[in-house]
């Protein structure tokens, strides 16, 4: 998985988070993004980069798989909306989902109401004030509610655009 351009936010400024790029637990390829806590405040995300092309009234959809060791973590999805310089407008987000030990595959689909918004950023949130240590792979927003899996540049008629496996894909619409 590409982390390149994930970043990491507390509440209130409080709290520590690591994101890494980890190879002990991946989906696909060889890497994952490993997502650590401390617990401290309730409000710990780890932030997708932009997807761009978004418009008001487009469906945004985010989708990401979250490995869990023993399970019972919250987590959430959250879809933010920014305008073309990247500024904060608003955001909406998923109901808890407390995790299985294993693979869990989170999706969350949100109609876009700005409309200046020109990007999406995906967040996994952990919405509870208890540490936590999670793996998040396969993460993608994709326009439309479709229910389609993960896709990269490894698949038929998809592309990377740089690194296969360390950098962004794109394939057909679904």
């Amino acid at each position: 998985m590409n982390t390149s351009g994930w970043w990491s936010w507390s509440s209130n400024g409080g709290g520590h988070i690591t994101i890494t790029r980890d190879n002990e637990h991946a989906l696909y390829g060889s890497w994952s993004l490993k997502f650590v806590t401390d617990g401290s405040v309730s409000a710990q995300q780890a932030g997708s980069p932009n997807s761009n092309g978004f418009v008001v009234g487009d469906v945004a959809k985010a989708i990401m798989s979250i490995y869990s060791v023993s399970g019972g973590e919250s987590m959430r999805i959250q879809i933010n909306e920014l305008n073309s310089a990247g500024s904060y407008l608003t955001n909406s987000s998923s109901s808890s989902t407390t995790l299985n030990a294993g693979w869990n595959t989170l999706s969350y689909a949100y109609t876009l109401t700005n409309a200046s918004v020109a990007k999406v950023v995906a967040l996994a949130s952990s919405g509870v004030a208890t540490p936590i240590t999670v793996w998040i792979d396969d993460a993608m927003v994709i326009k439309g509610t479709s229910t389609t899996g993960y896709a990269d540049g490894s698949f038929r008629n998809w592309t990377w655009s740089g690194t296969a496996n360390n950098s962004t894909s794109s394939g057909p619409a679904y």
